[in-house]
């Protein structure tokens, strides 16, 4: 008697079926998570690279697209596509699904679709000039905590006593 293969059937099957039965199998594997919960997952990631003016907003009944938004600012394209890098580590080690990546850091603005959050990663000139900020302005903003004993610059404050003048 043969071991039981529930998709013995695919060697049968054309190129396109196939390939859709393997992604069906793969999304199986792909844990899934509340979109709130990846939201603030994806904000402390970006957080942890030094992403600055973090928004998330809240798109739940007025787009039909996604569930929430997260505009982020970048000091450096560098410092954007490191951040873009590390959210998709993030998301690749929790196991959750990750659509695609638009835009080049060169750009100024780069977009990672995570199927029901869309993460808008941009430099200061990008922010200002496209203005998502305004253009959903209908759009709830949500709280984001903010990490404690962290300047803006991301370092912690000096613990240090000033130095004395020795004569």
């Amino acid at each position: 008697m043969s071991a039981y293969r529930p998709y013995r059937w695919l060697r049968l099957a054309g190129p396109r079926l196939r390939r859709e039965a393997r992604e069906h199998i793969l999304r199986k594997r792909e844990v899934t998570i509340d979109s709130l919960k990846k939201v603030y997952a994806v904000a402390r990631l970006a957080q942890d690279k030094k992403a600055e003016d973090i928004k998330l907003l809240d798109m739940r009944g007025l787009s039909n697209f996604c569930d929430f938004f997260i505009l982020l600012t970048a000091a450096s394209s560098r410092r954007a596509q490191a951040i873009a890098d590390t959210i998709k580590e993030g998301l690749h080690k929790q196991q959750i699904a990750f659509k695609t990546q638009e835009g080049a850091p060169e750009s100024g603005w780069l977009l990672l679709d995570l199927y029901d959050v869309v993460v808008h990663i941009f430099d200061a000139k990008e922010r200002a000039f496209f203005n998502l900020d305004r253009l959903w302005a209908d759009a709830p903003v949500m709280e984001f905590p903010l990490k404690k004993n962290v300047s803006k610059q991301g370092r912690k404050p000096s613990q240090s006593t000033p130095r004395q003048n020795t004569k």
